[in-house]
């Protein structure tokens, strides 16, 4: 089940919203000073904000830096095109306006949970990976306090040797692969050439075992993961408009990877990217 904390000033919302208890948990707040408060103390799948005036705009960005991982859905009843565009700059899940079909609002909130628990399964995993790191790093501290005078000399002999197999590597790969005006970068993904990617275009690639989306701007390649951050559809490049777009839901990123419209509230994670002779270079950032 859900959980759900919802602020509303329209009576119509919250009626709406009520007959969302039988499948919902849903908590009521009466001011967003309030709402603020209670997500600092307790974890929602999904907030629900009805915002008919733009000075109340400036909750959003207070929200998602409290809570991250929570989805903001907003309604409103009766604003200009400018606001719109406003207040789906700030990041929103999901915008409605009146009529609010009671069925699409349904999905939007499963959407939105999905995502949150999606969000905070990834960071608990994180948080597990960094603690295991960090008792593994223990242990080997404790381990190298232990090691012996003569376990030292060996060590320092090993490593005398094995600094000079890795200059004779280094010797053999500066033969093999002279260093241009950037120099080689051991740690890159070749993943396509220059030549297939004129300026105005862009592709979606595999880059590892992900997929990556590179643009070739007038200002030179540009990359990024090509998992929209609402819900991982694979985005593509839109030459007509410009924009880098999402099919499953109308998310709408520029070239820079930032949102410009639909339901993503976060920019898509860039990648470095570099052409070296005329061959295209990945690296994770």
């Amino acid at each position: 089940m859900e959980k759900i904390i919802a602020y509303f000033k329209n009576d119509s919302i919250k009626d709406i919203i009520s007959v969302l208890r039988e499948e919902c948990e849903v908590t009521y707040v009466n001011s967003l000073y309030d709402l603020l408060g209670e997500i600092t103390q307790v974890s929602y799948d999904v907030s629900i904000l009805d915002l008919p005036e733009e000075k109340d705009f400036e909750i959003i960005p207070n929200i998602h830096s409290i809570d991250p991982k929570l989805p903001v859905i907003a309604t409103s009843s009766d604003i200009s095109i400018e606001a719109q565009k406003r207040l789906r700059s700030y990041g929103l899940f999901y915008f409605f306006t009146f009529p609010i079909d009671i069925e699409e609002l349904k999905k939007a909130i499963r959407d939105a949970a999905k995502f949150s628990q999606k969000e905070r399964s990834r960071e608990e995993m994180a948080m597990a990976c960094n603690l295991r790191d960090k008792n593994v790093a223990e242990e080997s501290t404790q381990k190298n306090r232990k090691v012996s005078r003569r376990s030292f000399l060996d060590y320092l002999i090993g490593g005398s040797v094995s600094a000079m197999v890795l200059a004779g590597i280094g010797v053999v790969i500066s033969y093999f692969y002279p260093r241009g005006s950037h120099g080689i970068k051991p740690f890159g993904t070749m993943v396509g050439y220059l030549k297939d990617l004129p300026v105005g275009s862009g592709k979606t690639i595999p880059y590892k075992d992900k997929a990556a989306i590179i643009i070739n701007t007038t200002d030179g390649l540009v990359a990024y993961s090509a998992l929209c951050t609402h819900l991982c559809c694979l985005v593509e490049w839109d030459k007509t408009s410009g924009l880098i777009a999402c099919p499953c839901h109308n998310g709408k990123f520029d070239a820079e990877g930032s949102v410009i419209s639909g339901p993503p509230f976060r920019p898509l994670i860039p990648y470095k990217v570099e052409v070296i002779g005329e061959k295209i270079y990945l690296w994770d950032v």
